[in-house]
């Protein structure tokens, strides 16, 4: 059990790295796009495999597929904190020396937290058909873990709202939301001179329209239209407060 949970621990470290989505080059089952969520997956098919689980100790075995669950769900919050922290940074024009796509990875995780909610039935199922036989007819075991895969199911929906907060953190910073006090110089551009009405935006406007551009036509398939849509006005509305 310790080298489970050992083995599962070492794929959460660091938090952040280049190989972190490369989960295709590590021959795995890469049902998941990121290889923390992988790992958790093959760390709880390996606690009830034959020859590794042990109806004597089902109680621990229990315990183990629970407590991975709710380490990756604890990994997915230190992951939206750091980027968030990073996402800061940007807006104070500090580098961060990690080289990743933020957006990429928050998406990753947007999609893996959804497959693994839509796996949680299938995961109970297979706690409760390991449940030993002397027990098995004792309905508090089974309302037991019911309750403990909920409490999970919650927990990692919780995830999904943190999800679009940070990816509105990242656009309004790859906006470039500073350029708009440029807005401020239009009057004395135009006042008692004669040129002509301006046909076209500014370059300013442009400038904080490509990253928002960029992620429309990019991740919007990937999110969900209407996920990317109400992102993307949490965004503009955020820009035209300013």
């Amino acid at each position: 059990m310790q080298e489970i949970a050992g083995e599962f621990e070492t794929a959460l470290v660091p938090l952040l790295h280049a190989d972190m989505m490369n989960c295709k080059s590590k021959s795995i089952d890469f049902r998941f796009q990121l290889t923390a969520f992988n790992s958790a997956s093959k760390a709880i098919e390996h606690c009830w495999k034959e020859g590794v689980y042990l109806s004597e100790i089902f109680p621990k075995f229990y315990k183990l597929s629970v407590q991975i669950l709710l380490r990756l769900s604890r990994w997915i919050s230190d992951v939206l904190q750091l980027i968030t922290k990073f996402s800061s940074k940007s807006r104070n024009n500090s580098e961060s020396s990690i080289q990743i796509n933020k957006t990429n990875v928050l998406i990753a995780l947007y999609a893996d937290v959804q497959v693994l909610i839509e796996q949680l039935p299938q995961i109970e199922r297979h706690i409760v058909i390991n449940v030993p036989n002397e027990i098995q007819s004792d309905a508090d075991v089974c309302n037991v873990i019911a309750k403990s895969v909920d409490d999970v199911r919650e927990t990692l929906d919780s995830h999904l709202g943190a999800f679009q907060d940070a990816l509105v953190d990242i656009l309004i910073s790859e906006s470039g939301i500073e350029s708009v006090r440029q807005v401020k110089d239009l009057p004395r551009l135009y006042r008692k001179t004669n040129r002509d009405t301006p046909t076209k935006s500014s370059p300013y406007i442009d400038q904080m329209l490509r990253s928002l551009k960029s992620f429309q036509s990019e991740q919007s398939s990937k999110l969900g239209n209407a996920i990317a849509t109400n992102v993307l006005l949490r965004v503009c509305s955020k820009i035209t407060k300013e």
